[in-house]
């Protein structure tokens, strides 16, 4: 499954210099709005304007998004980086909602289940870590399926809350878009987050710890940091070239199919060989063949398909059952690609953007929210 996850994700490591960041919060009038929560997207931190609209926020060197979050107000984002001293950020109110028409489609509750079930295994994921989550308000979630498409589509009227007891913490994850295309295997999802820490004892605590590690080896934000720091090796990542390509010997099976059906002849001519053939290029590959440095930028920079294996972890036995249908446990395997030619500017932190333009597949779609860790997290 192909698969494009959008997540506003933008913090970097903790080592670095501190800035500070000041804003006043103001909506479209000129007056002062207080108690609206600023978070940094993809983390744990967070904090309110007072009774006169400010806030102050005090963050390592980098780049960010902040978002602004106040009942009865439209969302605002803003990207800063470490030139960034004071903001003046306007709210807009809330209008009444125009909604597409067939997304205000009365469901029954039958309907409804059928869809939450595919969104939760879609947004969630279906592992371990998965069955440890949980959707606090789902009722909040709204769905519209697209038959003639294929195509099923998801929005929340309010923050989706979700309860990770496999990782310990609780999030909020405003759904800005997502969408399964179900006849292209492509999976669209949008939106930001913000982590709060579960309290726990001891060894709950310790277990969260185990679990946060284990998630985060082979993750693609461990990967997207070792690139950074040149450290693939060391990692355990191995990456090779990916050639794939369209099989003659498949356009010949499809062309005898259909001069048997012409002739009326009885189809009968076994096995279809493959679609599309995949040849690995082993050898290694430097670092300038997959990034370029520009001053103090690091930008992703490649052609054609890379295979990522991981090897210092095997796959979810659930990952074996479910996508490979065999019973043999190997490394976790992705692949990655760019779209439209475009750089991907990537951080120490394991961020990257624009996301819209990074393709994933294989087990880094696999591991899906569930499995998902704020970037001020270090193991």
């Amino acid at each position: 499954m192909r698969v494009l996850l959008i997540l506003i994700l933008i913090i970097p490591f903790w080592g670095k210099a501190q800035i500070h960041i000041n804003g006043k919060i103001l909506d479209e009038f000129g007056f002062v709005v207080p108690d609206v929560l600023v978070y940094i997207d993809g983390s744990s931190i967070s904090t309110y304007s007072d009774i006169n609209g400010q806030f102050s926020l005090k963050l390592p060197e980098g780049n960010y998004t902040l978002v602004f979050r106040k009942e009865d107000f439209q969302n605002a984002t803003s990207s800063i980086h470490s030139k960034t001293k004071n903001l003046e950020i306007v709210l807009k109110k809330l209008d009444a909602i125009e909604l597409d028409e067939a997304l205000i489609v009365q469901l029954s509750e039958d309907k409804w289940k059928e869809y939450y079930n595919q969104f939760i295994s879609l947004f969630l994921g279906q592992n371990k870590a998965a069955k440890d989550c949980e959707i606090l308000n789902p009722k909040s979630l709204r769905f519209n399926y697209d038959a003639e498409n294929l195509v099923l589509n998801a929005r929340a009227t309010e923050p989706i809350k979700i309860q990770n007891k496999f990782l310990g913490y609780t999030i909020e994850y405003d759904l800005v878009d997502f969408s399964m295309d179900y006849h292209n295997q492509f999976q669209y999802v949008a939106g930001t987050s913000l982590f709060t820490e579960m309290e726990g004892t001891n060894s709950r605590k310790k277990k969260w710890m185990k679990n946060r590690f284990e998630s985060y080896q082979g993750s693609l934000m461990h990967f997207i940091r070792s690139v950074y720091e040149e450290k693939l090796k060391e990692n355990k990542f191995v990456i090779n070239r990916l050639i794939r390509k369209e099989n003659p010997d498949f356009q010949i099976f499809q062309q005898k199919i259909q001069q048997m059906i012409d002739r009326g002849e009885v189809v009968n001519v076994g096995a279809a060989p493959p679609r599309i053939i995949e040849t690995l290029v082993k050898a290694e590959v430097p670092y300038d063949s997959l990034r370029i440095k520009n001053t103090n930028q690091i930008f992703l920079n490649f052609g054609g398909l890379y295979d990522i294996e991981f090897t210092g972890e095997k796959e979810d036995m659930d990952h074996v059952r479910m996508v490979k249908g065999k019973n043999l446990i190997g490394n976790q395997v992705s692949v990655i690609y760019l779209l439209n030619d475009k750089l991907i500017e990537i951080e120490a932190n394991g961020n990257f953007y624009p996301p819209s333009d990074f393709m994933t597949e294989g087990y880094f779609t696999w591991e899906k929210i569930a499995n998902l860790l704020p970037l001020d997290y270090e193991p």
